[in-house]
């Protein structure tokens, strides 16, 4: 099954609307989380890389599962246990249905990064939130074997491309 970049981001969309806990989805940097996500836990993915192949495309994306923290830190291990879980969740899902998915996970031993960051309100007051989770980077492939015929560029012709013309 071929793939494009947005067909694969929306796999994760699907992953992130059938799971239970996971309360809105962002495909955009992590950084647009305070400006954009309402409801938490979060999951923001986003691409660091894509690298083109012969019949694949092999992409890195980001992904970030966050939540808010309460004040003093009160819950703050408790989401970076619960992110971790969804993770975890994540990668359970697209290996056992990789076939139906069309996204196959390159490297199955991934670093899960820990992180607090602190958020300016958007509402325009002094108050900041701090939101805590995890964040992995998913090496994935997914087949694009293009045909000639598919192409959405007319036939070549003799008279198209003058060698005298360079």
């Amino acid at each position: 099954m071929e793939r494009t970049y947005l067909q694969t981001i929306n796999v994760f969309r699907d992953i992130s609307e059938r799971h239970y806990f996971v309360k809105e989805f962002l495909s955009d940097a992590p950084l647009k989380i305070n400006d954009t996500v309402k409801k938490f836990p979060a999951v923001c993915i986003y691409p660091t890389g894509s690298k083109l192949q012969q019949n694949a495309i092999n992409y890195t994306l980001r992904m970030f599962v966050v939540d808010i923290v309460q004040r003093e830190n009160k819950n703050k291990d408790k989401i970076i246990s619960d992110t971790e879980q969804i993770i975890q969740d994540f990668k359970v899902e697209l290996i056992s249905s990789a076939s139906t998915y069309g996204i196959y996970i390159q490297n199955t031993d991934m670093p899960l990064t820990k992180f607090s960051e602190t958020f300016p309100s958007v509402d325009n007051t002094d108050d900041e939130h701090i939101i805590a989770g995890n964040y992995i980077d998913w090496n994935i492939t997914v087949i694009a074997n293009p045909k000639l015929c598919n192409l959405p560029i007319a036939p070549y012709t003799a008279s198209t491309f003058d060698l005298r013309a360079i």
